[in-house]
C-alpha cells in the first residue's frame, strides 16, 4: 500500500483509485470557487502541500470518497451477489499490464451489452479500469458506479469468484494474462446496476447504461440515420472514442442476432476505400465484416469518450 510520501508535490492532471486511497486522509480544503462542486479550476490542498488539479470525473470520485468514508478500509463490504456455483478465492492479480478488448469475455449470463461496452472502453483507453478499481490487499477490492442522479457510489467487495464443480469460472473469466479485474467488475456490476445483488439482474440491457455507470457521456442513434456510418465509426475511433453496435433480431451472415459488439477498427483496401469493419465479439473473438453486412446486420450505434 503506497503512502503519502509516494506522491511528489505537483499538480495532478488525473487521479487513480490508488491515489484516492492515499490522499483521502490528508484533505484540508476543496471547492475554492464555492459552487459546491469540485472541478476544473479548483484545487485541493493536502497536509504535505501537494496541490491537486484533476479531471472532473476523477476528482468527483475523489471527493465522494472523502466526504462519505475518508478511508477505503472503512467502506462496508457489500455481500456477494447471488449466482450459480461456489465462491472461491483464486488469488489472481487485479491487473498485470494495460487492458485490452479481449480481456472482456462473456460468461454464463446475458450481459453482452456490458462486456462489449467495457471492451470498447479499454480499446479506447487501455488504463481506464486501473484508474477506477483498486486491490486493497486484504481480500477486498474497490470500484465505483455512477447513477442517473449523478451519485457516485464506491463499492468494496471480496475478491472471490463463482466457480463450477471443476473449478472453472461461471461468469466472466480471468483475462488472457490471468487478471481478475474484468470478472470482479462484473461482480460489482451485479450489485451496482439495480442493487438486486444477483447475476440474474444483469441479464439483458443496453450499452448506454453501462457507459453512464462508468461515468461516461454517451450518444445512441439508429444505424439508418447515418449517411456514412463507416466514416463516422472511423472518426469516433480516431478521436479516442468507444463504440458498440447492437445487432438485428435475426442473424445476418456471421453477425449473431440480439447481440452487442465493440467496434475496434475500420478496414481500408490498398486504394484507401473503406471496405469493412473489425469488431470484437464478447464471446472472445474478433470478427471482420463487410460494409453491406454492417448496414444490414446492426440497428443501434452507441458511442462514448473515456
Amino acid at each position: 500500500m503506497p503512502t503519502i510520501e509516494h506522491l511528489e508535490p505537483r499538480v495532478y492532471l488525473s487521479l487513480t483509485m490508488a491515489d484516492c486511497m492515499v490522499l483521502c486522509p490528508y484533505i484540508v480544503e476543496m471547492d475554492f470557487d464555492g459552487d459546491n462542486h469540485v472541478g476544473l479550476g479548483d484545487f485541493v490542498l493536502v497536509k504535505n502541500n501537494v496541490d491537486l488539479l484533476a479531471s472532473v470525473p476523477t476528482l468527483d470520485l475523489f471527493v465522494a470518497f472523502k466526504r462519505n468514508w475518508g478511508s477505503p478500509y472503512s467502506i462496508p463490504i457489500t455481500p456477494n451477489p447471488v449466482g450459480a456455483g461456489t465462491y472461491t478465492e483464486l488469488g489472481a492479480p487485479l491487473f498485470v499490464d494495460e487492458q485490452t478488448a479481449d480481456d472482456w469475455r462473456q460468461g454464463n449470463v446475458g450481459d453482452c451489452y456490458g462486456i462489449a461496452a467495457a471492451a470498447s472502453v479499454v480499446h479506447a483507453d487501455p488504463w481506464f479500469f486501473s484508474r477506477t478499481m483498486a486491490d486493497l490487499g486484504d481480500g477486498t477490492f474497490i470500484g465505483h458506479w455512477v447513477y442517473v442522479s449523478g451519485e457516485i457510489k464506491v463499492f468494496r467487495m471480496t475478491t472471490d469468484l463463482l466457480v463450477n464443480s471443476s473449478g472453472g469460472l461461471i461468469y466472466a473469466p480471468l483475462t488472457p494474462d490471468g487478471e481478475s479485474y474484468a470478472a470482479l467488475w462484473e461482480k460489482m456490476f451485479a450489485e451496482a446496476r439495480y442493487g438486486a445483488g444477483s447475476y440474474a439482474s444483469i441479464d439483458r440491457g443496453w450499452p448506454d447504461g453501462v457507459y453512464r455507470g462508468l461515468g461516461l457521456d454517451s450518444y445512441s442513434d439508429w444505424v439508418w440515420n447515418y449517411t456514412d456510418l463507416p466514416s463516422h465509426l472511423e472518426s469516433v475511433l480516431a478521436n479516442g472514442g468507444a463504440v458498440t453496435l447492437v445487432s438485428q433480431t435475426t442473424n445476418v451472415g456471421p453477425i449473431v442476432a440480439n447481440h452487442v459488439y465493440a467496434v475496434t477498427d475500420v478496414i481500408r483496401d490498398p486504394a484507401g476505400e473503406i471496405v469493412g469493419i473489425e469488431l470484437y465479439n464478447p464471446w472472445g473473438n474478433y470478427l471482420s465484416i463487410t460494409i453491406p453486412q454492417l448496414l444490414a446486420g446492426f440497428r443501434l450505434v452507441t458511442e462514448a469518450t473515456p
